[in-house]
């Protein structure tokens, strides 16, 4: 068992882009503070406003210490940066393949645009082949088309092309 007075304590390092995202949490929750403050004041402690308060004050207190407590890290190392910490490749990418489907269900509409958008989402995410990608996305593509068209009578998208 490691004897606790020998080991030293690594301090934690600041992540980047955590002490601005820590900076805008103490502005949003005293903006908040101030948006319920306006609703009925300090009128009584039954008046509207009383739990808005209350939470608000709860939400400007922990963000406070929260971002005490950040800005009090070391900050990020040099090589690291806020964009490349929050863009992996796979996310930019789905992202891409997420406004691809929007383009196509303008033009192609929702049957044929959603099929593409499942199928090729299965087999980037999923990675197990184009057979089991092509039966998911038909399956939940009828499920989908059901539920919304023949169960609630919803009108899908056409597209350009009519189909």
């Amino acid at each position: 068992m490691p004897d606790m007075n020998n080991e030293t304590v690594v301090a934690k390092i600041r992540k980047p882009g955590e002490a601005v995202f820590t900076t805008g949490l103490v502005v949003f929750s005293l903006v908040a503070l101030w948006l319920s403050y306006g609703i009925s004041g300090l009128a009584s402690i039954s008046a509207p406003g009383t739990l808005p308060l209350l939470a608000s004050l709860v939400l400007v207190a922990s963000s406070l210490v929260i971002s005490r407590q950040v800005w009090a890290m070391p900050p990020p190392d040099e090589g690291q940066s806020f964009i490349s910490l929050m863009t992996p490749i796979r996310w930019v990418n789905f992202f891409l393949l997420g406004m691809a489907y929007i383009f196509l269900l303008t033009y192609v509409g929702f049957v044929p645009a959603t099929f593409l958008y499942l199928f090729a989402s299965i087999v980037y995410l999923h990675r197990q082949g184009w057979l089991v990608a092509f039966f998911v996305s038909a399956n939940s593509l009828a499920i989908v088309y059901m539920v919304f068209r023949l169960v609630f009578k919803v009108i899908l998208p056409e597209g350009v092309l009519g189909l």
